[in-house]
């Protein structure tokens, strides 16, 4: 049976038909305080993350162990650095296998056609023709990743 442990705000829009019990866990920004009472609780024989680094909640929940066997994969493609976390899926075809006790504080398990490879598209995109001196950046993040410092340096450009 699969349990889906939501991080983050309340969301009615979550498809959970492919779970039998659906738990959250969140961070309450009006005192900082975790919750993850819906976690303690549980016969859960592996808790798989799809990535950890994307939300505070993932982040502090890859530091407790609330499984016996913690698993993450290429969410946030990098290692946690995290204390309980055990494994990490990776795939075959993007690993260097000598490399993983450097690249990985999890013991690295490779996936024959695990994870993404990218590949040039065989097709030419087209772009709209914009005038040549105005400069469009498109910043692709979530506030996670930015702050103050970066935002006045890209309003300066």
């Amino acid at each position: 049976d699969l349990t889906l442990v939501h991080l983050g705000k309340e969301r009615e829009d979550l498809d959970t038909r492919l779970f039998k019990d659906v738990r959250r866990a969140w961070i309450d920004k009006t005192n900082g305080a975790m919750h993850f009472d819906a976690l303690t609780d549980n016969d859960f024989q592996m808790a798989f993350y799809t990535d950890v680094g994307m939300s505070v909640e993932s982040r502090y929940l890859s530091n407790l162990r609330v499984a016996p066997v913690q698993v993450v994969t290429y969410g946030h493609p990098t290692s946690t650095r995290a204390s309980q976390i055990d494994y990490f899926l990776g795939g075959t075809g993007l690993e260097i296998i000598t490399d993983a006790r450097k690249n990985y504080s999890e013991r690295l398990v490779l996936i024959p056609g695990g994870a993404v490879f990218p590949t040039i598209p065989s097709y030419q995109p087209t772009r709209p023709t914009r005038p040549t001196s105005q400069i469009v950046i498109n910043c692709v993040w979530n506030t996670g990743k930015c702050n103050w410092l970066m935002f006045v340096t890209l309003k300066k450009i």
